[in-house]
């Protein structure tokens, strides 16, 4: 993927790929790096963790659908139905209680 590349010797566009600068990226990765870390299998190496939340940060930056990502990344579009709702699940899991706020309003307002 891109995201080497970009990290290293782009900051500016590895922001506009993410939609986050690389310290908040590497933070929140590793937050999350273990719930979403898979195993290598004799018949192929995993998708490493940074590469899946990278995808995931794509998606939520671009609204791209599976097929088009699939293209950018090399990552099949029925892979990244896996990834993606599993990397938003580890991010939502780790986070909620310190960072997410849910509003239990119907006007969206918290009292």
């Amino acid at each position: 993927m891109l995201h080497n590349e970009l990290r290293f010797q782009d900051p500016v566009s590895f922001r506009n790929f993410t939609r986050m600068d690389a310290e908040v990226f590497t933070k929140l990765l590793t937050i999350i790096e273990n719930d979403i870390r898979r195993q290598d299998t004799n018949m192929r190496e995993s998708i490493k963790p940074r590469d899946r939340l990278a995808v995931t940060l794509r998606f939520l930056a671009t609204g791209e659908t599976f097929q088009s990502l699939a293209y950018a990344t090399r990552i099949a579009p029925n892979t990244l139905s896996q990834i993606i709702p599993d990397t938003l699940q580890a991010i939502l899991n780790n986070l909620e209680d310190t960072c997410i706020k849910l509003s239990l309003t119907a006007g969206g307002v918290t009292k």
